[in-house]
C-alpha cells in the first residue's frame, strides 16, 4: 500500500498504467486469497501429504499462482482480451526462477563491491542462465494453444467481478459443517 501511494503521489496517472494496474491486482488477490486457498486444500483429503515437503511446495505454489490469478482476471481480460489456463502451471516454474533471479542480482551486487570478478561469472552463469528459463517458460505458456480468448468486459463489469472474487472469497473461508453419524 505506502509503495502505490508513493507512486501515485509522484505521478497520479500511475494509476492508467498497465503494469500498475497488474501489479498491485496480482498482488491484491494474493492477500485475499493465499491463505484461504492454502488452507482449504491442505485441510482437505490431502492430509496424508502433510509433512511432505515437496507437496508443501506444490501446494503453496498452485494456491500462490490461483490466488494472483483471481486478482488479474479481470485486467487481463480488460487489456488483453485474454485468460490464460496455463500462467498457472508456468508460474509454479517462473516464479523460483524468478526468486534467484532476483537473490542472484543482489549478490551480484554485493560481492561487486569486494570481487568484481566473482561477480561477474555469478551474474554470466547462474542468473543468467535463470533468466533464461524463465523467459523461456514465460514464451511457452504464452503460446495461442494456452490461451482462452475473451471479449472486452465493460467497466460496469467489474463489481460483478468483485462480486464472484467475494463469492469465491466467502466460499474458501467458510467453515464447512460436519455431521458425527453416531
Amino acid at each position: 500500500g505506502l509503495s502505490a501511494i508513493v507512486l501515485l503521489c509522484l505521478n497520479p496517472y500511475t494509476i492508467t498504467d498497465y503494469g500498475f494496474i497488474l501489479s498491485f491486482a496480482a498482488v491484491l488477490g494474493i492477500i485475499l486469497f493465499f491463505r484461504p486457498l492454502q488452507v482449504r486444500i491442505k485441510s482437505s483429503s490431502l492430509g496424508e501429504y502433510k509433512g511432505n515437503k515437496a507437496a508443501d511446495w506444490i501446494i503453496d505454489s498452485v494456491c500462490l499462482s490461483l490466488s494472483g490469478s483471481i486478482g488479474l482476471g479481470y485486467f487481463l481480460a480488460r487489456f488483453f482480451n485474454r485468460l490464460s489456463w496455463a500462467g498457472i502451471v508456468g508460474n509454479i516454474i517462473a516464479v523460483p526462477l524468478g526468486a534467484v533471479s532476483f537473490i542472484g542480482g543482489i549478490i551480484v551486487w554485493a560481492v561487486n563491491f569486494v570481487f568484481p570478478h566473482i561477480a561477474e561469472i555469478i551474474a554470466k552463469y547462474p542468473v543468467r542462465y535463470a533468466l533464461f528459463a524463465m523467459n523461456k517458460t514465460a514464451e511457452f505458456f504464452a503460446l495461442p494453444f494456452f490461451n482462452m480468448y475473451v471479449p472486452t468486459p465493460t467497466y460496469s463489469f467489474f463489481p460483478v467481478y468483485v462480486m464472484f472474487c467475494y463469492g469465491i472469497y466467502y466460499c474458501l473461508s467458510r467453515k464447512t459443517l460436519t455431521i458425527n453419524a453416531e
